[in-house]
């Protein structure tokens, strides 16, 4: 199975190879960038390889696939987006994302979304995206808005992480929608 490659005008879409291992560290030991992300700061690099190695994994058992976001001048990865938690019999998948802090505002995570967006209701054919977040990633649900999502409700203590239960708001974008305005 040949990885998928998506562009945009600014853009390219990739897999995320070993190679990768100093830019994704670089990114995820940032606790600004980890800090609703549901996981401690990265403290090695050694934990970059294992969170590759994750990714390669679920596009193998087609329970996902990870995406590393590069801008077309220099294809160095500044963040990765993706799904997960992929239920073929329902046809459901949720996304997961991240940037470096130096790219934040420019608009970038919501272009890429839009274009694995587009790739998941056409060729994945899904019915349903989803998103868990934060309440209080105020970035992120931005983002999520202004691409469709709909807040369905609060999850009430959905995830423990840093000795604390963290709430977690589920947004969904359904494939009706996304023919409508997509």
């Amino acid at each position: 199975m040949r990885f998928p490659r998506l562009k945009t005008s600014r853009l390219l879409l990739r897999e995320v190879l070993q190679s990768d291992a100093d830019d994704l560290y670089g990114i995820l030991s940032d606790p600004d960038v980890t800090k609703y992300y549901g996981m401690e700061p990265l403290q090695s690099k050694e934990g970059a390889l294992r969170e590759i190695d994750w990714y390669q994994k679920q596009y193998k058992t087609r329970s996902g696939i990870r995406w590393a976001i590069a801008l077309h001048r220099d294809r160095q990865l500044i963040g990765t987006c993706g799904f997960q938690n992929w239920h073929a019999s329902h046809n459901r998948v949720e996304i997961g994302y991240e940037l470096s802090r130096r790219f934040w505002g420019a608009g970038i995570m919501t272009e890429a979304l839009a274009k694995m967006i587009q790739y998941g209701f056409t060729v994945c054919k899904f019915n349903r995206i989803q998103a868990v977040v934060d309440p209080r990633n105020t970035g992120s649900l931005a983002v999520l808005r202004k691409l469709g999502f709909v807040k369905e409700g609060l999850l009430a203590e959905y995830e423990y992480t840093a000795g604390g239960y963290d709430d977690l708001l589920m947004f969904a974008l359904l494939r009706k929608h996304y023919s409508r305005h997509g």
